[in-house]
């Protein structure tokens, strides 16, 4: 799979091939392996992970597509440093990996976590508890230039994942506007996600229409949150988050209290 990469501009490629039974799913970058699970969270606009001197840009679209196989053998190759950002969303690696391994099982991995937490982080916030349910409940509202959704989801099973995996990237006029000026999202192009103008009656789409869900800005706040969990393997936590403005810096702090309670 190849195109460009959000950040970078450059022209990014995916390979996914079967691993080695009983291996998992691993990572290479250039031929080198990419300890995923262990890597050093950052957060640029798009998830970036740290492994000495390795580093690897906005995973968290494939890591949420991966989701769907948790016991497969797989290897995947990422040819530079970023994954490209293709539509925006995870479908097409959803699509590809469909291809290759057939249509999933329908179940989904998770494993208990004992986190209870809340922060604050000035334009917004999170609250998390631990839950006894096999699954794992997203309460996920945004406020943005005059833009304002929330949308509550249970994810059990693939099927309650596939409309979160299908949700592009999406970004408002004003932000793009500011981004271009300091020289990030140098990848941005029409077809990779959704250019936003909320007006005082409406949202326009001045780039990526329609709309592939009524609240599909909702819905990519909740794959990305899925999708930077994922990044601790194919499996993810029971619990229950609601989060307000939330954003890849507040899920790295999520994160970094699961793996402190969950090593």
């Amino acid at each position: 799979m190849q195109g460009i990469g959000l950040n970078s501009g450059q022209n990014e490629s995916v390979i996914l091939t079967r691993g080695l039974s009983g291996a998992g799913q691993r990572w290479f970058l250039g031929g080198r392996e990419f300890a995923l699970r262990e890597a050093e969270l950052c957060a640029q606009r798009t998830t970036v992970l740290l492994a000495g001197q390795q580093v690897l840009r906005t995973p968290e679209h494939l890591a949420a597509a991966l989701l769907c196989w948790p016991c497969s053998d797989m290897n995947i190759q990422i040819s530079g440093e970023e994954v490209p950002i293709l539509d925006g969303s995870a479908r097409p690696f959803y699509e590809e990996l469909e291809k290759g391994l057939g249509a999933p099982s329908g179940d989904l991995h998770f494993y208990a976590c004992p986190l209870v937490d809340r922060y604050d982080f000035g334009y917004g916030y999170f609250s998390v508890e631990a839950s006894m349910d096999d699954s794992l409940h997203l309460d996920v509202s945004l406020d943005r230039h005059g833009y304002a959704d929330r949308l509550s989801l249970e994810i059990r099973t693939c099927e309650d994942l596939l409309p979160v995996l299908s949700a592009r990237t999406f970004i408002f006029e004003p932000d793009f506007k500011e981004a271009q000026a300091r020289g990030l999202l140098l990848g941005a192009q029409k077809h990779c996600g959704l250019l936003l103008r909320q007006n005082l009656s409406h949202t326009e789409v001045l780039a990526g229409a329609p709309f592939r869900h009524p609240q599909e800005p909702a819905l990519h706040k909740m794959l990305d949150l899925v999708g930077d969990l994922a990044t601790m393997g194919p499996h993810l936590p029971r619990l229950k988050i609601r989060i307000h403005n939330g954003g890849h810096a507040a899920h790295h702090h999520i994160i970094k209290r699961i793996r402190s309670l969950c090593p």
